[in-house]
């Protein structure tokens, strides 16, 4: 089986997202970012109290009030927040036309004259995420497809999952008889 397929920015985007989500280090900075940006809304809200309260005054008042939608409009979900990270890294990128050859000696991907093959035994994982196949090799590496990308536009990124799930699997002995 051979594809064709293109990597635009946003899939680069989209991948980098979906790699890092769950990871530790993401939890962590996702903590603090929500820390963060909720201790200055409580900031802001709790002297907009003070100055109703206490102090009576309306131009102040409003000056906070003002403070606090201004902190409101910028309290990114962190997703957000992250997306526009990689944009400044990744939105320069160029598209790159990409072509991967599935065989029963493993996977071919190439980019004009760069190769890079992956033999069965170093392929770990494949899944579709959203709508992207995610091929994760052991050197760390991934394999990615976007749906949208996909030429010819008939091949169902489910269909590529399961050939080539079925050829990981008939290459670690697992084929057929190990299923009956």
């Amino acid at each position: 089986m051979t594809l064709r397929y293109k990597i635009t920015p946003i899939d680069s985007i989209r991948y980098q997202l979906t790699v890092v989500q769950g990871s530790p280090e993401y939890l962590r900075q996702r903590s603090s970012y929500y820390l963060g940006r909720g201790l200055w809304l409580a900031l802001w809200a709790y002297a907009l109290v003070i100055s109703v309260v206490f102090v009576k005054s309306l131009p102040a008042a409003l000056v906070l009030a003002g403070l606090l939608v201004f902190q409101l409009r910028q309290f990114l979900p962190f997703d957000s927040h992250l997306q526009r990270l990689f944009l400044e890294r990744y939105g320069s990128a160029v598209v790159k036309q990409l072509e991967l050859k599935v065989d029963s000696g493993g996977m071919t991907e190439s980019e004009g004259d760069v190769i890079f093959f992956a033999p069965w035994s170093s392929v770990q994982r494949v899944a579709i995420k959203d709508d992207l196949l995610l091929i994760r090799i052991k050197s760390g590496q991934h394999i990615v497809i976007s749906r949208h990308s996909l030429e010819p536009h008939n091949i169902s990124l489910e269909s590529v999952l399961e050939d080539i799930s079925s050829r990981l699997q008939l290459s670690q002995g697992m084929g057929e008889a190990a299923f009956k």
